[in-house]
């Protein structure tokens, strides 16, 4: 088996109780999987009746019982107790994994690290873009399963995209918003061919697409499919309207809907006037060359590399782009409610957007299921709609 990770992925190391918001606290459920709790079970003595003790099992899934919005095996520094007094190859594999996350492809697992873990997220924000971008290839001990739903030919094609996209959105020659506007409009093409099932024209796409970015010709290859409807701007009423599904998730925490109300609120204020268009443009040009506008792309390289590969399976290419296109926006608009709420934006602000964003939307199986829904159905989430808002003027596809 061959593990594939981003080359950042290295040099994660877990800070455990320096950790502001870890995983061991802050209300996560913590599963404790089958295998590791028959285990506890077979054990004897005091540590173990008070580990058992701690344990919710409901005949489906067993957990810790977090009532006290924490781990209860943490002990008064924070530390894992059950590291201590079994090891970590007795702890569950949620527990020695997190924020780890793995698929395998045939004879490749990919494995990143997650958002919603604040050291991941400055690793990932501190270092260099092309960190963010190059992906290690290595060997590993794990044995290959066979997969009969994976469909080799298309693992090609959907990872040369994924090669070409992170490449281009890494270009700095051209505006970021406008070229994940190309990107999407490619991956709706592309999505027309795997609908036909035709996977040899998705891999010729595929390279054409890499060789297209190698000599810088990708971007204006999609804009030459661009043609502008009319430069109506309509700034915020569209991006209320892309907001709107984020206020209907499943709350973790009151700050995520209170992050909600003030950007809904911030957004529905004057959203056809020029006043909200001057500040997306002053927002804007504060980002032109800076370290935030390196945010984004970052931002995006991670997501591309989190759920596109999923695209082997479930055939949503362009789902999955939108993801990250609908992601990105979501994350300039509150970035900017921020800045305007607070007079300025600095690095913490930007780690404490993106964990809250990341627990509350990434690492929710139910929220994630209904923006998926959503990104079917609701007509601000159409692809040319989402062009629309890239480039902050109406457009359509020819």
């Amino acid at each position: 088996m061959k593990l594939r990770t981003p080359r950042y992925y290295a040099d994660f190391v877990c800070i455990a109780d320096r950790c502001k918001d870890n995983c061991c606290r802050g209300g996560w459920q913590i599963e404790v999987d089958e295998e590791t709790f028959e285990y506890y079970k077979s054990q004897k003595g005091p540590f173990a009746g008070e580990l058992l003790a701690a344990l919710v099992s409901d005949g489906d899934s067993c957990y810790f019982n977090n009532s006290k919005g924490e781990c209860p095996m943490l002990d008064e520094k924070g530390l894992c107790r059950v590291y201590q007094e079994m090891g970590e190859e007795h702890m569950g594999t949620v527990c020695t994994q997190f924020p780890r996350f793995s698929e395998y492809f045939g004879d490749v697992k990919e494995t990143g690290v997650g958002l919603s873990c604040e050291e991941a997220a400055r690793l990932i924000f501190t270092g260099k873009l092309e960190d963010a971008v190059a992906l290690t290839t290595s060997e590993s001990d794990e044995e290959v399963y066979d997969d009969p739903e994976f469909e080799e030919d298309l693992a090609e094609a959907v990872f040369t995209l994924r090669s070409a996209y992170m490449a281009q959105l890494a270009n700095k020659n051209h505006p970021f918003g406008t070229t994940m506007a190309a990107v999407l409009l490619h991956a709706n093409k592309c999505q027309l061919l795997i609908n036909a099932g035709d996977y040899e024209a998705v891999l010729n796409e595929a390279r054409q697409a890499n060789a297209l970015v190698e000599v810088d010709s990708f971007y204006s290859a999609q804009l030459e499919t661009l043609l502008p409807a009319g430069a109506v701007s309509s700034y915020g009423s569209r991006n209320l309207e892309l907001v709107e599904p984020f206020t209907r998730l499943e709350n973790y925490s009151d700050a995520w809907e209170e992050e909600m109300s003030l950007l809904s609120d911030f957004l529905g204020r004057e959203p056809m006037l020029t006043g909200f268009a001057t500040q997306m443009t002053d927002f804007e040009r504060s980002l032109n060359g800076g370290e935030r506008e390196d945010d984004y792309r970052k931002f995006v390289e991670y997501l591309l590399f989190r759920y596109m590969a999923g695209t082997c399976y479930s055939h949503d290419l362009l789902e999955n782009v939108k993801i990250a296109a609908v992601f990105y926006l979501l994350l300039r608009l509150m970035d900017m409610c921020r800045a305007k709420e607070k007079k300025a934006f600095m690095f913490e602000d930007r780690m404490e957007i993106i964990h809250l964003f990341s627990r509350e939307v990434e690492y929710s199986d139910e929220n994630m299921e209904m923006l998926r829904e959503e990104l079917m159905f609701d007509e601000c989430f159409k692809t040319n709609s989402l062009i629309s808002a890239l480039t902050n003027f109406e457009f359509r596809v020819i």
